[in-house]
């Protein structure tokens, strides 16, 4: 299954506390006290995601960071399924992916 436009995703930060730090976003996840943090494009990218629990496609992501950044849209759609992945893997987001 791979990450694409239709791929849906939501926030999952129920167990995280977080605050900005200069221009870094710091998530510490309470039960493990495990700590990850994004700057530049990737808090850019997180801000994008919406609130916590509402679902989103990563094709309106895509169109929203390409619109702000003025990027290739293949381009984006593959470094920002690098970076969901990053995020799913921290627990900081679901991640639905496509099943073709």
């Amino acid at each position: 299954m791979t990450i694409g436009a239709t791929s849906r995703l939501r926030r999952t930060t129920d167990s995280f506390v977080h605050t900005v730090l200069d221009d870094e976003l710091v998530f510490m996840d309470v039960d493990s006290g495990r700590i990850c943090s994004l700057k530049g494009t990737g808090r850019r990218t997180w801000e994008g995601i919406g609130e916590d629990g509402a679902w989103m496609t990563v094709g309106a992501l895509i169109e929203a960071l390409c619109a702000e950044f003025e990027v290739d849209e293949d381009a984006c759609l593959r470094d920002v399924a690098v970076l969901l992945e990053e995020l799913e893997a921290a627990g900081l987001i679901e991640l639905v992916r496509e099943t073709r």
